[in-house]
């Protein structure tokens, strides 16, 4: 994947902090389901299963060296968070799948 745009592109603001640092529930997935949502048109939308990142701070917040943020996200900060491409993609699957799917990612990330 090309880019194609500069890294400092602004492509969202937040108004609070963005993390993924919790397995299970986090700000950046919350955020991240409900725009996949919105745009897949979907009830049920999951996201990829590492959480380590980056901070993307609230606007206001004082940072070490002394810059204020101003809550913009840039494409550098989107690469910190999805550093592969990462499609958006629909189908369909029985609740059996879905339970099954769920366990299986729940006993790797937790075992």
């Amino acid at each position: 994947m090309t880019l194609t745009q500069s890294i400092d592109t602004v492509v969202a603001y937040v108004q609070q902090p963005l993390d993924r640092r919790h397995a299970l529930e986090n700000t950046f997935n919350s955020a991240y389901t409900k725009a996949y949502k919105q745009l897949s048109g979907k009830q049920l939308v999951g996201t990829s299963g590492f959480r380590y990142d980056s901070v993307i701070p609230k606007p206001g917040l004082t940072l070490e060296d002394n810059t204020v943020t101003d809550g913009a996200v840039t494409l550098e900060d989107m690469y910190r968070f999805f550093p592969f491409h990462v499609p958006l993609s629909t189908g369909t699957i029985t609740g059996s799948n879905l339970k099954a799917v769920i366990e299986d990612s729940l006993t790797k990330t937790f075992s």
